[in-house]
């Protein structure tokens, strides 16, 4: 074990029996020692999402991980060749996939934020101008709060509450589209890290105010926050893991702290919190709850406040299934910063593993071994610092503001050569999108405009293909027959009203950034490559190599609870599924 905060005081692990193990063929048509499917359904289903994990990290640093992380994945069924089927790998997309059995071309959440044509902008994929943010102090008196008003699919949360109201579910992480997709808009309870006052916090779309357990430990968080150092847990050079050595170029520092160890969280002046100048302590508890957030005390958090409504909703306890559905967060907000193989995302992975497999022991003892399930996956992949890769000899570069402002300049101007019209064209990073009421005044054809500026967007160095929203909704074929794959990709990240004009596909390896870390959101492996892994007496220890994705949870799931999806979905039972032949990497 290397270190974690104590989830709650726990008494001495019982266990309950497992039943003998008996031969079941897998999904991939292998032979392993494993039970049947149980008679009964799971009292409890456990969803934990490790935002942008990825697999290696699991087998890299396996002889250093022995709690839950590692249980999952050497315990448990896991599916090493795990991709995600869709093109834009943000979070928002990973939590809905998962949670609704969708690809983000059915469940509506393409991207962290989306333009929506309907409005002529961009909007964050949990905005509601309809409820207010809800802390411990109550509602909002105005502003907008989050909600799934965004997400067009059902969730396993609606399908299990759907067809149990008695049945329980609680959500929690430290990032609002996270809870918010797991939970989706079922009577249930999401809640979320609030970067200002600290705590958890949720919307009006839940609730009038926050539920007792919660209120209750968002009473202690400072105590432990304030002040807390971050060393590294581990005392072995952890570089023969796959770790790359520390302070690397392309390292983002952490505000004034740098890119080494040791980091510490600012502390909280009490004299400063009970001055009679509001704002000042407002911004004084501010710089404290927004830097949590990127430390590895999010996840321990996270794991705490899911142990409380553990027992607080009594979740597991009788014959009605319940689910816990818990986003980790800080691998993500550290891996932005400092890279997938850096000590910091090392680190803070040894201390998850540690909390996560305190919170694994405290389901057997609470709810009984063998009678919950549980799911691990991860939301999207994510690119290793532009600079190490260069220095390995990849072709792997960044694209500041200053060549994305050109490039919209030139595509500008090559409009306006074509069809004699100068548009004011918007890029995002992801693609172009146009004024729709110039295009209207304009008295174009949209779609020629349209196939203009993608024609045009090949020239940059470091697009590999642009395609027009009439081919992203299939209204156009591809141009070649090369182009097919990638644009399934794509079209399974376009949803109606949620398109831009021209969306690129950049060539692998680029990151658009103009400052240091890196990032996610492409169609490549190293995006879409993720873990999953279920662990519980219908699943068989071992591991397949048959095809899989985050899309093929709820409807493995489902027929565990003995219940249907409640629409149409896009993925398929991994227990039932025939072998597939598993399809080369693009």
């Amino acid at each position: 074990m290397h270190f974690s905060l104590p989830l709650l005081a726990c008494s001495a692990l019982v266990q309950s029996p497992i039943p003998p193990p008996q031969v079941r063929p897998s999904a991939g048509g292998e032979q392993h020692q494993g039970p049947l499917v149980p008679d009964e359904p799971p009292a409890l289903v456990v969803l934990v999402i490790c935002d942008q994990l990825i697999p290696d990290q699991l087998d890299r640093l396996a002889p250093w991980l022995d709690g839950g992380l590692a249980r999952f994945w050497n315990q448990g069924r896991s599916y090493r060749k795990a991709n995600l089927s869709y093109s834009l790998t943000e979070t928002g997309p990973g939590h809905a996939s998962a949670s609704t059995g969708c690809l983000p071309s059915r469940h509506g959440i393409v991207g962290n934020s989306f333009y929506d044509r309907n409005q002529g902008k961009a909007i964050y994929c949990m905005t509601d101008a309809s409820v207010r943010a809800l802390t411990s102090t109550g509602p909002a008196e105005s502003g907008s709060g989050s909600s799934p008003h965004y997400i067009t699919a059902h969730t396993l949360a609606e399908t299990l509450l759907t067809a149990d109201s008695a049945s329980r579910v609680f959500s929690v992480s430290m990032k609002d589209r996270s809870a918010i997709c797991m939970a989706g808009p079922a009577p249930a309870w999401a809640v979320w890290w609030d970067k200002t006052k600290g705590g958890f916090m949720s919307s009006t779309h839940y609730g009038g105010a926050l539920p007792p357990f919660v209120l209750e430990w968002n009473t202690s968080w400072r105590e432990r926050a304030s002040d807390w150092e971050w060393t590294p847990s581990f005392k072995d050079d952890p570089t023969p893991l796959g770790t790359a050595v520390d302070d690397r170029p392309g390292e983002s520092p952490y505000g004034a702290h740098g890119i080494r160890f040791p980091y510490r969280l600012p502390k909280l002046d009490p004299e400063v919190l009970a001055a009679a100048d509001l704002e000042a302590a407002a911004a004084h508890l501010k710089s404290l709850a927004s830097e949590v957030y990127g430390y590895p005390l999010g996840d321990q958090f996270t794991l705490q406040v899911a142990a409380s409504a553990l027992d607080a909703l009594e979740l597991g306890q009788d014959k009605h299934p319940d689910l816990l559905a818990v986003s980790l967060s800080s691998c993500d907000a550290i891996g932005h910063s400092f890279g997938p193989y850096s000590w910091e995302v090392t680190d803070s992975l040894l201390r998850t593993d540690d909390a996560l497999g305190e919170f694994l022991d405290l389901l057997d003892e609470r709810v009984g071994r063998g009678r919950w399930v549980g799911v691990l996956t991860a939301d999207h992949g994510v690119l290793e610092l532009p600079e190490s890769l260069q220095a390995r000899g990849v072709g792997a570069k960044r694209i500041d503001r200053v060549e994305t402002g050109v490039y919209t300049g030139a595509i500008t101007r090559a409009l306006e050569a074509a069809h004699g019209v100068k548009f004011k064209l918007k890029f995002n990073g992801r693609g172009f999108s146009m004024d729709p009421l110039e295009v209207t005044a304009s008295g174009l054809d949209a779609a020629m405009l349209r196939r203009t500026m993608a024609d045009a967007c090949l020239d940059a160095h470091w697009v590999a293909a642009a395609y027009t929203l009439e081919e992203l909704m299939g209204e156009e074929e591809p141009s070649s027959e090369s182009e097919v794959p990638w644009l399934e990709l794509y079209r399974a990240s376009s949803y109606t009203g949620r398109c831009l004009d021209v969306v690129l596909r950049p060539d692998p390896w680029v990151l658009m950034s103009s400052g240091r870390g890196t990032s996610h959101g492409s169609p490549y492996e190293y995006d879409r490559h993720i873990p999953l892994a279920f662990l519980g007496p219908a699943f068989p220890a071992g591991f397949s190599s048959a095809p899989a994705d985050s899309k093929d949870i709820l409807p493995t799931l489902l027929p565990l609870l003995g219940l249907a999806p409640l629409g149409p979905i896009d993925g398929r039972d991994l227990l039932a599924a025939p072998v597939l032949p598993v399809p080369l990497d693009r």
